[in-house]
């Protein structure tokens, strides 16, 4: 069976517990996933074969026409072919002509006669299809889980000992909060500023003696070390420090996660942990938080979410003024943390 997921980790990672349901369901049957080079940590976890493909090499039609791109098809196009999957699932929305096209020709390429997949209306070449009603109408959990026909728990690899030596080394002692001031690779217009991020880190310290340690993916060091700058003594910064396994120990190690919407986020869902999340452009009614531990903190606007909207791409860069962001004030955030700390107090 041929499983596509080629969108960002946060994206797999929500469709992990329907991939991980389908190999408990399935046991007989051996699992292939096609998903971005990035997410072979998590995807080594879900398949028993994992084909990797730079998704960004045909974002456009006419980036296909590049040699590198047009090799890199030629060799994909051959492997599905060869394989001769019975059956393939693709865990994405069909949003943009350009993308249902590469899913479609994606799909048919394997020559399975069962493709399944989400269908807005533009699923023509599916055989088995659920209804896709749009962005907001289904958590992206249920909507993937509707695929799979159920979900289960990620066997994710949770490295304890590697958070706590990188603890151990910046001399992070005692209870910490986790922060992720970034959003990943995908947009930066999910980025709640960051000297709000500052100001809320000096609350914690100020006021309850929290340190906050730090976090970002490849390419958001300067960001984490530009909120560290100043706070030495109640902030640390382990950004780009952190494989998946580490990371997820560090939240496992934490008594809270606090950041944007994005991988690292989710990647805190998936384990479960207490959580304070920040969304703006995008929707918690889509991405957000499922558990009774975690608050997604959000202002309520007549333009947002702007991005990823009913069955439309939207504006993934965001708007010049991002009121949704700029206008929500650490204070409703610390009132958040407040509330997710208290809860945590009285369980």
């Amino acid at each position: 069976m041929l499983l596509v997921q080629l969108a960002d980790l946060g994206d797999l990672m929500l469709a992990g517990p329907a991939i991980t349901h389908l190999r408990h369901t399935h046991p007989e049957d051996r699992f292939t996933l096609l998903t971005k080079p990035s997410n072979e940590a998590l995807a080594s976890h879900l398949a028993d074969d994992l084909l990797l493909a730079d998704k960004n090499l045909f974002d456009d039609p006419f980036s296909i026409l590049r040699p590198r791109a047009l090799t890199v098809l030629a060799r994909l196009g051959w492997k599905l072919r060869r394989a001769r999957y019975e059956e393939v699932i693709i865990f994405h929305h069909l949003v943009t002509r350009w993308g249902r096209l590469k899913f479609a020709a994606l799909a048919l390429a394997t020559g399975a006669p069962v493709r399944r997949g989400l269908d807005n209306g533009h699923g023509w070449f599916l055989t088995d299809a659920v209804t896709d009603r749009g962005f907001g109408a289904r958590h992206e959990a249920g909507y993937f889980g509707a695929l799979s026909k159920g979900t289960e728990p990620v066997p994710l690899h949770v490295d304890r000992e590697a958070a706590r030596r990188l603890l151990h080394d910046k001399e992070v002692r005692g209870a910490f909060v986790l922060m992720h001031p970034g959003s990943g690779t995908y947009s930066t217009a999910r980025r709640w500023p960051l000297e709000f991020f500052g100001e809320v880190a000096d609350q914690l310290w100020h006021e309850r003696r929290l340190r906050t340690v730090v976090v970002g993916g490849a390419g958001e060091e300067a960001l984490a070390a530009k909120l560290v700058a100043g706070r030495d003594g109640w902030t640390s910064s382990v950004a780009g420090m952190t494989e998946l396994p580490a990371l997820a120990g560090l939240l496992s190690e934490s008594i809270l996660f606090v950041g944007n919407d994005g991988g690292v986020a989710q990647l805190a869902f998936l384990l479960c942990r207490p959580s304070v999340v920040i969304y703006g452009p995008t929707s918690p009614a889509t991405w957000g938080p499922q558990s009774a531990n975690a608050r997604a903190v959000m202002l309520d606007l007549p333009c947002s979410p702007c991005f990823y909207r009913f069955k439309d791409l939207g504006t993934p860069k965001g708007c010049a003024t991002r009121e949704c962001l700029w206008s929500l004030r650490p204070d409703q955030v610390l009132e958040a943390i407040a509330d997710v700390l208290s809860e945590q107090r009285a369980a």
